[in-house]
């Protein structure tokens, strides 16, 4: 998110992020449920040049860079908690 954090977190309650990410999900789930095969393995181009990538690489590195921040998102939320509690 760089220099557009500031831009997409403002002061809202942490219910009010958590809404927009389930909305953001549904919404990328219901498209790819309308992809056929082909679709996922047509060449985009923008990532690399010479290479381009297709959605089936950009979803697979979707899917690995949410494993690897769920255990972040787990603490900050644990965190919060106690936060609020405290």
């Amino acid at each position: 998110m760089g220099k557009y954090i500031s831009e997409l977190m403002t002061d809202q309650p942490i219910e009010y992020y958590v809404e927009k990410m389930t909305k953001s999900t549904d919404l990328l789930t219901a498209a790819v449920k309308e992809l056929s095969e082909e679709e996922f393995h047509d060449k985009r181009e923008g990532y690399d040049p010479e290479t381009g990538c297709n959605l089936a690489w950009v979803l697979y590195h979707l899917a690995e860079d949410e494993v690897h921040h769920r255990e972040q998102i787990s603490l900050l939320r644990k965190l919060y908690r106690h936060l609020k509690e405290g």
